[in-house]
């Protein structure tokens, strides 16, 4: 088993090219190099990520509850997918006027298949 804890800056994070503000669809994501995400790995190992809140590690997928300044609710939510040697993160609100989720730290369990 590996452990990797990384941070994502706020500068980090991009906006899908074919989807704007407002629409369906829009957010964040980052695509991550992990050369640790093998073939082995996905098939037979295990991948989790977790994301710093304040003083704990809370498991992804996450989601967050909020409620704008016209008092309209909404929710926001961490989500993630791995392929050979990428890892990728997407932050969405449910609005669809996602904002840049900023600096986050995040840590990454893999678990080596035996």
């Amino acid at each position: 088993m590996s452990t990797v804890d990384f941070t994502v800056n706020e500068t980090r994070w991009s906006v899908p090219n074919n989807v704007e503000f407002g629409q369906e669809g829009y957010g964040y994501y980052v695509d991550l190099d992990f050369p640790e995400l093998t073939e082995n790995v996905i098939r037979n190992g295990m991948v989790t990520l977790y994301m710093k809140r304040g003083d704990t590690w809370t498991s992804v997928p996450f989601n967050i509850f909020r409620q704008s300044v016209d008092f309209v609710n909404y929710q926001g939510g961490y989500f993630y997918s791995i392929q050979v040697g990428t890892f990728s993160i997407d932050y969405y609100e449910s609005d669809h006027k996602t904002q840049n989720p900023g600096t986050q730290n995040f840590r990454l369990v893999i678990v080596q298949p035996r």
